[in-house]
């Protein structure tokens, strides 16, 4: 007497199209998750320089006092400026390029950036995973952001250290993905624009 036996379990040809279908997914969802990270860093650093910015422009459109022991012998004085600035900050920010951005306000003269003339407000560390970008007059000129100041005075414009003309001219931030050496953000990467202007301070 013969008995029929049925056939269990999964073919050779099934088990290869589940794990095709699964490195299918596995690879959209890896993507999906590194396309999160890499836009929650850009918004984060985007979203820090627009605070501020916009603290900066503030106080100088409102003409905050500042009492400081070495700002007019004590006495509550209004600087001469309100900017943010990028400096290489090792001993605060421990992953390389360790550069942070900085809040601060001149004391003495609106273009002069010496040491003994700028008091820092407040900063914050830069993702070392993005990049820094500006561009004057209209974007004509791309320049690596690292070390670059900008600062609101009277009129309240805006101006860099690499550009201390009598009239500010408009210049504009951007945010991307780091790219080893490169010489602009890359156009195909998400990227965020801070643009600043001489006459209306901070447009996005």
């Amino acid at each position: 007497m013969k008995f029929d036996r049925k056939q269990t379990g999964f073919t050779l040809v099934e088990v290869l199209l589940v794990v095709i279908i699964m490195a299918i997914i596995t690879t959209g969802a890896f993507s999906g998750m590194l396309n999160l990270q890499r836009t929650s860093r850009i918004n984060a650093v985007h979203r820090q320089f627009s605070n501020f910015f916009e603290l900066a422009r503030s106080y100088s459109l409102n003409g905050k006092l500042i009492t400081d022991i070495s700002c007019e012998g004590g006495q509550p004085c209004v600087p001469k400026s309100f900017g943010v600035t990028v400096q290489s900050d090792p001993k605060a920010c421990v992953t390389a390029p360790f550069f942070s951005a900085k809040l601060f306000f001149q004391k003495i003269s609106a273009q002069g950036f010496g040491t003994n003339d700028i008091v820092f407000m407040d900063s914050f560390c830069i993702n070392p995973k993005v990049d820094l970008w500006y561009a004057l007059d209209n974007g004509n000129i791309a320049q690596y952001a690292k070390d670059v100041t900008f600062s609101y005075a009277p009129p309240f414009g805006t101006f860099s250290v690499k550009d201390q003309s009598t009239t500010p001219k408009p210049a504009t931030l951007t945010f991307c993905e780091l790219v080893a050496n490169s010489k602009s953000c890359d156009s195909k990467n998400y990227n965020k624009v801070i643009t600043l202007y001489t006459n209306v301070g901070v447009l996005e």
